[in-house]
């Protein structure tokens, strides 16, 4: 089974691609955020979780409903980050500790580097810099692919001890300090489609008369301001001007 969380669709992409290729189920993750609901599941083959990376390890909303799901059947458990980086960082020790708290075995976690999402920091690049950079992490799905069919291990790097101390202050600062959902905004461009509202993975945004607003749950995963249709939200001045990202959808071929 294969449980992914995913903004601009670089995660939704990886689990589908590979649930086809597995013959396996695929869920997403974001549906129980929305309704506040517990994440109990049966699977007879290894449970697949397939998110990105939010400052060098899983998202934090992810791993508290991780270690609060019911995941029965196979007790194996692999993870694939998604990143515009290079590395899975950090996430080993987070990823370990879901394993550890669900009595599951941890198989590993693989990195694809993806093409960047988080405009609100960095540029996002071009429509073919970002078709290149999702082809050359796509040929790698098939391999990730075969070896958990095959019951093998994926990466088991080690994190220093260093770096494991570093994680959480690294967190909280950066989310006390950078994480700012009221510089969030609509511009005249909008239509008050209500999309960004529905794609809200922690129900932060209402319409109100016809306009977003955002409360203070925010946790920058970007699915508002790049899905918006009239390229009408902005932060604050950080992504006037900018380019905008949203994944191509995953179809059988």
């Amino acid at each position: 089974m294969i449980l992914y969380f995913s903004a601009t669709g670089n995660s939704e992409y990886i689990a589908k691609y590979i649930g086809y290729l597995n013959n396996d189920k695929v869920i997403n993750i974001t549906d129980y955020l929305k309704q506040n609901k517990e994440m109990n599941f049966h699977s007879n083959t290894p449970y697949l979780v397939v998110c990105p990376i939010y400052l060098s390890t899983i998202p934090s909303i992810i791993f508290k409903a991780l270690i609060t799901a019911k995941l029965e059947g196979n007790k194996n458990i692999y993870f694939i980050m998604t990143c515009a980086g290079s590395g899975t960082s950090a996430a080993a020790v987070s990823l370990k500790k879901i394993a550890k708290k669900l009595n599951m075995n941890y198989r590993g976690v693989e990195h694809l580097s993806m093409p960047q999402n988080y405009l609100i920091f960095f540029k996002v690049s071009n429509e073919q810099e970002n078709n290149e950079k999702m082809n050359k992490a796509l040929e790698r799905v098939p391999n990730l692919a075969k070896i958990i069919k095959e019951n093998k291990d994926f990466n088991k790097d080690k994190v220093g001890l260093m770096h494991k101390l570093s994680i959480k202050p690294v967190e909280v600062i950066f989310n006390g300090l950078c994480i700012k959902p009221k510089k969030f905004y609509s511009t005249k461009e909008c239509i008050g489609c209500g999309l960004c509202s529905k794609l809200c993975p922690l129900n932060n945004i209402k319409i109100i008369n016809n306009k977003p607003i955002w409360s203070k749950k925010c946790i920058h995963c970007t699915a508002c301001i790049n899905h918006c249709p009239k390229q009408a939200i902005e932060y604050g001045k950080k992504t006037i001007e900018k380019n905008r990202y949203v994944a191509k959808k995953f179809k059988a071929d």
